[in-house]
């Protein structure tokens, strides 16, 4: 028994580090919690944990209720949960009460909670008075004539904001609040109506991250400072945030650096990075500019299915859902461009649509599952023209986020800042020809490249060239590879690549002078994909044909290659104008407008890899693998309690824990050998650093289900 127990308690013993003295000992009578102890405590500010698992009677009631009363306890813990850090927003604020009991109790709000006088600082259940609050930039704007030393008697105004600082001067408190990206200081002072003690107090309840509103007057102060002279403030919304893995710097509200936290935790980096709002309105620009241009030249946006029956329009590999009223699975789209372009064939020859697409493709620095594109298909256009669209649009939308159409980035060949110019003509290369002239070869004619001789000749070059070949060698994923190492990875200036083999092209027109070529165009800029484009394929019984080669290489084992779709195939039996398509990735154009490394930083929440939900979840699988223990049960404690363990602000990491864990272990089957005594009993008696192992065992029980050791 000795044994099994000791291989059970290695495999939760990193789990119980978060664990909080007061879970533990609620149960006991002598027990009482007390929020100013628990200040001086390892284990604070972290509210009652349940794993779910053990029985209600097993169920730990809270320390600070009555161990008779179930639903005292729950409501005493829900309540010290909302206050954090001990935090309590009672205007008695470290007065005390007697209990029942007759002990000295603080008041919480599970006790009859007093009437909330008006003294401007309670937390209010209706926040009418502030529904129409004056916009901070538009008060700045309507008092920035205030002279200094001044105020604007007899106007009253209300504001709202977010408190990121606070300066205490004695009989005067300052406060700086921010708001849509502007700031205002509020000033509270001692007055007839609000005495010392209403201040003292107003300075306690008050955090660094409350939402206040503010009544009162503007003015300027004597050091030139545009403020409001508040006669009220309410707080509309308190900060009670206590875990502190993901909490910012409220002392300085600095911009978070942690990249785990900054994607996965968006409302942090924008409260505290004014770049990431300053992005975001250069995008809502940017899209308004080009939505302008198209409105202008005739364009209609409408909206296509994004819910797709063939996978379709684009070389990508789909997300696959499941309709159950249908009882059959769909396709996430991959590009709205055979749905636009059946709304050319019913009449519309002018349309086009922003919208999000999904790719079921790696992540990495310029791709990610779901983004944001705009495609826009005219009628008797050619690729030619829109090559010369591409310049202006792309122009239009610099100046309407920068106001010029030089950008400063980091090159992609030598990782130097670098000068871009948007200004049009764009360089033009052909493909097929740059390749030979770069790699100093003589490629087959393009109508060859897609049989055995010219996949050997392909391969030839790229093992010559140490290029990795493709996991599925097909004609257009090896020619890929050839433009992307020879061509893209020594463009940083705008470059139209043209022309590209037709096999690479499915939905395009070919060449009209160049047999086995298509009429197309890639628009790369710092080694970058920003746009696509070719001359629309409208001969249904070619297109037939390019989807049968597509499904041949799917076969081969290309994920990407595209689904026939007939009722697309019907649409061009009906007749498709001339027409020219065009696609662009407007996240990647954000990415050279704002200077950004990553589509992250221009995609306001994007996905990310479920390893990242926590930066020890590696260290945690390590850690149960490494103790022969591998049950979800086990690593669903390890990661919950992993929670608790960062709130509590331990001064050991993860890994550490472990490391004293084990000893702490290997101590204890010491002492129960020696003294010859039930392994319970030493763990009982037992305690390093704090920590309590009666602990261990009420956790051993929950997890392991063994009752009686």
């Amino acid at each position: 028994m000795r044994q099994v127990l000791f291989v059970a308690t290695a495999s939760v013993m990193p789990v119980l580090s978060s664990l909080t003295y007061r879970h533990f000992h609620g149960v006991s009578p002598q027990a009482t919690w007390n929020h100013e102890r628990s200040r001086d405590m390892l284990f604070r500010q972290s509210p009652t944990f349940t794993t779910g698992l053990e029985s209600p009677q097993e169920r730990v009631p809270s320390s600070n209720a009555n161990p008779t009363s179930s639903s005292s306890s729950t409501t005493s813990s829900l309540s010290d949960s909302l206050q954090g850090n001990g935090r309590d927003y009672s205007p008695c604020k470290g007065k005390k009460a007697k209990g029942e009991n007759g002990t000295k109790l603080r008041n919480h709000a599970s006790a009859k909670a007093p009437s909330l006088p008006r003294t401007g600082f309670d937390i209010p259940t209706s926040y009418t008075s502030f529904r129409h609050a004056t916009h901070l930039k538009d008060f700045l704007q309507r008092y920035d004539h205030v002279a200094v030393g001044h105020k604007v008697v007899g106007v009253s105004e209300r504001v709202g904001g977010r408190v990121v600082s606070l300066r205490d001067m004695g009989r005067i408190l300052f406060l700086t609040i921010h708001g849509d990206g502007h700031s205002l200081q509020v000033v509270r002072q001692v007055d007839e109506d609000f005495d010392k003690e209403d201040l003292k107090r107003l300075k306690t309840t008050l955090r660094v991250g409350d939402i206040i509103g503010a009544v009162g007057i503007a003015g300027r102060t004597e050091k030139g400072e545009l403020s409001l002279y508040a006669k009220e403030l309410v707080i509309l919304a308190p900060y009670v945030c206590t875990d502190q893995s993901i909490c910012p710097n409220l002392k300085g509200f600095l911009p978070i650096t942690d990249n785990e936290i900054k994607y996965r935790y968006r409302f942090l980096d924008m409260m505290t990075n004014p770049n990431v709002r300053q992005n975001l309105c250069k995008r809502h620009e940017a899209i308004r500019a080009l939505r302008g241009y198209l409105d202008d030249r005739g364009f209609v946006e409408v909206e296509t299915p994004v819910l797709h029956e063939v996978p379709s329009g684009a070389n990508a590999k789909p997300f696959i859902t499941y309709h159950n009223d249908n009882n059959d699975s769909l396709f996430l789209r991959v590009a709205p461009e055979l749905h636009l372009k059946q709304c050319v064939v019913g009449g519309m020859e002018r349309v086009y649509e922003i919208g999000r697409v999904f790719r079921n493709e790696d992540a990495d620095r310029s791709h990610n599952p779901e983004f944001t594109s705009c495609e826009l298909y005219a009628a008797y256009h050619s690729y030619e023209d829109l090559m010369g669209m591409t310049e202006a649009i792309l122009q239009h939308m610099a100046r309407a986020a920068n106001g010029t159409t030089k950008l400063t980035v980091t090159s992609c060949v030598d990782r130097q800042l670098v000068t871009l110019d948007l200004m049009p003509p764009f360089h033009r290369v052909s493909v097929y020809d740059e390749i030979q002239r770069v790699a100093e070869v003589e490629l087959p004619p393009p109508l060859e490249l897609n049989t055995s001789r010219g996949l050997a000749y392909m391969s030839a070059i790229m093992l010559r060239h140490n290029i990795p070949l493709p996991p599925v060698r097909t004609a257009a994923q090896m020619f890929d590879k050839l433009i992307d190492f020879f061509i893209v990875s020594r463009v940083v200036q705008p470059t139209f690549l043209v022309d590209h083999p037709l096999f690479m092209s499915p939905l395009a027109k070919e060449h009209d002078s160049r047999p086995g070529l298509s009429e197309r165009f890639e628009l790369f800029i710092n080694g970058m994909e920003i746009c696509n484009a070719y001359s629309e394929l409208n001969n249904p019984h070619e297109q037939y044909h390019r989807f049968q080669q597509q499904l041949l290489d799917r076969q081969q084992g290309d994920e990407e290659a595209m689904a026939l779709d007939a009722v697309f195939l019907k649409a061009l039996q009906v007749g498709l104008p001339p027409t020219a398509g065009w696609g662009m990735g407007i996240d990647r154009v954000m990415m050279l407008l704002n200077g950004s490394s990553s589509i992250r930083d221009e995609v306001i929440f994007p996905l990310l890899r479920k390893d990242a939900d926590s930066r020890d979840a590696k260290q945690r699988r390590k850690t149960a693998s490494y103790f022969g223990f591998n049950s979800h049960l086990t690593l669903f404690c390890l990661g919950a309690l992993e929670d608790e363990m960062i709130k509590c602000k331990v001064p050991r990491d993860f890994s550490e824990k472990v490391r004293q864990l084990r000893k702490c272990i290997h101590s204890m089957s010491a002492v129960a050998r020696r003294d010859a005594v039930d392994s319970v009993e030493a763990m009982t008696q037992y305690s390093m650093n704090g920590w309590r192992y009666e602990a261990a065992m009420k956790i051993l029980k929950i997890v392991c289900g063994h009752n009686n050791w």
